[in-house]
């Protein structure tokens, strides 16, 4: 989910959401090869776990000493199979385990609202525990994973356990010239939003068949975690740089509880274009609101762009496009999968250059 504000300027100008609690650092780690036997009590909050291996949030665990890095081409590792009948099976002798434990308390900024917790990537699959339940399953190891962990939290001090897999039955996608690692390696975070919330929204920017003016579509998706509906108003707005944002929309609700959804079009007379070459961008944000209060804003950037394909050739803004693909892999070469900022700004640096 994109993270919300209370006021507008933090909301449009990128700044730190307020009700953010980063959960990277110092975890508790223990692994083992071979997924037969589990540690007896592992995601219980009164393991003693002092005698449990520190590691590294983002990491993976195989540049820390756990297990060896994998370098495949065109095969799969020994615990993936190759005979068909038993695609896509796992070896448990094979596979390896990392689990991490830490604790946490919840901001008295986040009481009042529902609390998620972010997993930015996990490498391959992970089951996810809080206070010794199961929350939930995850094996997208490329893309983030997000739980409703409300239901599970107490007052005071609370216990997280993630159960890591090396490999799982989504390892057969990844047999594409690239290392074999695995762990948490990307952001971990808890965040909150209000009880009537913009779960998420989407923005279409495009130009007409002229290349002049562009039409805006944006579809929002609201939630409403209250036993009631609710009466709210929710507002569009845009804005270029740091010029004043222009209301383009604005529309009474009532929010059922549960998902609602929202579809709003706007013409916008002859925008700046967006290309490669000059990526203007407006911001967009969303508020929702009461008569007198800010409940939620939102925000994204757009750019106004007309994508057209003819015969073989792509067109953007009526100009022929040649795309030159680069096999990139994200990558650092001390840390893995866990790739520092000030590795990405070096890599899109060189790409500038070349």
């Amino acid at each position: 989910l994109a993270p919300f504000f209370e006021k507008f300027k933090p909301a449009v100008f990128d700044e730190e959401p307020q009700h953010k609690l980063l959960l990277n650092g110092t975890w508790k780690f223990h692994w083992q090869m071979g997924v037969d036997t589990l540690p007896n009590e592992f995601a219980s909050p009164s393991l003693n776990d002092s005698d449990w291996d520190d590691i590294t949030v983002p990491s993976v665990w195989q540049l820390k000493g756990y297990g060896k890095p994998i370098y495949l081409c065109a095969f799969y590792p020994h615990a993936l199979s190759t005979v068909k009948s038993r695609i896509p099976t796992v070896s448990h002798k094979e596979n390896e385990l990392g689990i991490y434990r830490r604790t946490f308390t919840v901001p008295e900024s986040f009481d009042s609202h529902e609390v998620f917790i972010h997993f930015g990537a996990v490498k391959s699959a992970f089951f996810l525990y809080i206070n010794g339940q199961r929350v939930g399953y995850s094996q997208g190891s490329m893309t983030p994973a997000e739980f409703r962990i409300t239901p599970y939290l107490q007052n005071g001090e609370n216990q997280i356990t993630v159960e890591v897999y090396r490999y799982s039955d989504g390892s057969y996608l990844e047999d594409q010239d690239m290392w074999f690692l695995s762990g948490i390696y990307r952001d971990v975070y808890l965040f909150a939003e209000p009880k009537i919330t913009i779960w998420d929204f989407y923005a279409k920017a495009q130009l007409d068949e002229n290349y002049k003016d562009g039409k805006l579509d944006v579809e929002l998706n609201l939630r409403n975690f209250q036993d009631s509906a609710a009466a709210v108003f929710a507002d569009v707005l845009m804005m270029e740089n740091k010029e004043a944002p222009q209301l383009i929309g604005s529309e009474q609700l009532i929010i059922q509880p549960g998902e609602s959804y929202y579809n709003f079009s706007y013409i916008k007379p002859e925008p700046r274009q967006w290309s490669a070459e000059t990526p203007n961008l407006y911001r967009i944000a969303v508020v929702l609101r009461t008569q007198d209060k800010i409940i939620c804003i939102k925000s994204i950037r757009i750019g106004f762009k007309r994508i057209e394909k003819k015969g073989n050739v792509l067109y953007i803004n009526g100009k022929k496009v040649l795309i030159k693909g680069v096999n990139r892999h994200d990558f650092d070469p001390d840390n893995g999968w866990a790739v520092p900022k000030k590795t990405y700004k070096i890599d899109l640096s060189l790409m500038k250059k070349a």
